[in-house]
């Protein structure tokens, strides 16, 4: 059982890495980052993220770290 949880828990880690990279590199929007993890069938509660808020939150820590600014047309 704890392989299976390793490998569900680097899934979601690779996965919330990509959103992140995304989010950087201004590639999706904040919106578009919440809906791929919504739609996701990722293990995210492993990463510590087990509800909407969470994903929000997470979402917006990134944005304040990077200063990154959405234009409207993003």
């Amino acid at each position: 059982m704890g392989q299976v949880k390793n490998m569900a828990w680097d899934s979601a880690s690779k996965f919330l890495s990509q959103i992140e990279d995304d989010l950087i590199s201004l590639k999706i929007t904040k919106s578009e980052a919440l809906t791929k993890m919504q739609d996701s069938n990722e293990m995210l509660s492993l990463e510590g993220i087990n509800s909407k808020s969470d994903a929000e939150e997470w979402v917006d820590n990134i944005h304040f770290q990077y200063n990154l600014v959405e234009t409207a047309n993003a």
